[in-house]
This record gives C-alpha cells, sequence and structure tokens, in this order.
C-alpha cells in the first residue's frame, strides 16, 4: 500500500497567473497540472463576494472544524481528544484486526490517497 501523503502537483503551473481578486479551486489548479489545460472561462469574472455561503460551505466540506483553531479553540478539545484515545486503545486491546482477502487496492488521489472501494476489514475478538 502506498503511504498517505499530500498530492504532488507537477511545476507546470509556473506559467499560471492570476488577479488579485479572483477565487481559485483546488480542482481547477490540479485538471491544469494533470492535462496542461486551462479554461480561463471558468474564472472569468469570479469574484468571492458574488457566492453565497451555501456554495463555499459545499465546495469545502474540509472547512468544518468542530473544536475551533487557534486561541479560540474550545476548552474541552484536550478532554475530548485524551477520551478517544483511551476508547481506541480499549478497541486495539480486545479485537485483532487484518485486511480481507476479498480487498482490491484502488487508490484515488486527492487531500490523501485513498481507497476508492473502502478497506474491508476483518475482525476478531482476542
Amino acid at each position: 500500500m502506498r503511504p498517505l501523503i499530500l498530492q504532488h502537483l507537477r511545476p507546470c503551473c509556473c506559467w499560471l497567473h492570476i488577479q488579485l481578486g479572483k477565487l481559485v479551486f483546488r480542482e481547477e489548479v490540479q485538471e491544469v497540472c494533470k492535462n496542461g489545460v486551462f479554461y480561463a472561462n471558468t474564472l472569468r469574472n469570479l469574484k468571492v463576494e458574488d457566492l453565497s455561503m451555501e456554495f463555499l460551505e459545499l465546495k469545502f466540506p474540509q472547512a468544518y472544524m468542530p473544536f475551533g483553531v487557534g486561541t479560540r479553540i474550545c476548552i474541552g478539545q484536550n478532554m475530548a481528544m485524551t477520551e478517544l484515545k483511551v476508547v481506541l486503545s480499549l478497541i486495539l486491546s480486545k479485537f485483532s484486526f487484518s485486511v480481507s482477502p476479498a480487498y482490491r487496492h484502488s487508490a484515488v488521489f486527492g487531500v490523501v490517497i485513498e481507497s476508492e472501494h473502502g478497506v474491508n476489514l476483518q475482525v476478531r475478538r482476542i
């Protein structure tokens, strides 16, 4: 299996210049770097203030941060993370996990490399 890494973008985008105030989506930059083709009409006349918040929330699901960031983090974040570690260690101490023989590897490239069809695990009580 390949390690979980950020997707490497080829340095073919050095010719790409974007004006200040334009909004660029990661998928469009990826397409430029993969195919070498840039569709200028997708970015023409697109400004941040023209977009609704619902559109931005749908476009960037990874922007959801339940505990906050920086100096405004939730005071219960450390307690919740410690509780998760305890629960995970209890599960790992009582069960054995192995990859199913029916598993077939098919990588999908995104923020991390993930399996297209998921990973089937066999769980056995120890």
